[in-house]
Order: C-alpha cells, then structure tokens, then sequence
C-alpha cells in the first residue's frame, strides 16, 4: 500500500481478503500508472527491493506472490499465505 500511495498516482484501490482451506489471499488491485514487473523484480540492479523481500519471506513461509502490471493500467498483487504448515500450525 506504501508503494501504491508513493508511485502509482492511483485514484480507486480494492483490496480484498479471502480464506480458505489454511490459506489467507489477499488481492490488491489499483488503477495507477503502472510498471515493468520484471524490471522491479531485477534485484541486481539495487531496484525492487521491498518487493523482492515481500517475494522471498512468502517463499520461506510456504506463500505465494504475484505481481501483474502494465504501464497505464494499473496493478494487481496476489499475496497467499498458508495459515497452517503441514502437521501442525504456522
């Protein structure tokens, strides 16, 4: 959200969260102006970090994060979250 208020010179945000079997989803969609997801992921570069940090602590936890964006339409992240690890809780 920090980023969004930040960058994206969005005017609507929806963000929805959603549970089910042992997984939190949360979708978070904007109208801004958009970005190269690639470019933004190109840790080399010393671009990207918050996301590419937000990517590698959901992979630690067994989550998944996804980035879509386009240059003028706006963006969509989908963070997943298991709420249980197998054989017990997170």
């Amino acid at each position: 959200m920090v980023n969004t208020i930040k960058h994206s010179n969005a005017k609507n945000v929806k963000v929805s969260v959603s549970n089910v079997v042992d997984v939190t989803k949360i979708t978070f969609e904007d109208d801004g102006i958009g970005f190269d997801v690639a470019k933004t992921f190109s840790y080399e570069k010393g671009e990207g970090f918050g996301l590419f940090s937000i990517r590698e602590k959901l992979d630690y936890l067994g989550g998944k994060f996804e980035v879509y964006s386009e240059r003028g339409k706006g963006s969509k992240f989908v963070i997943e979250v298991p709420t249980r690890r197998k054989g017990g809780k997170l």
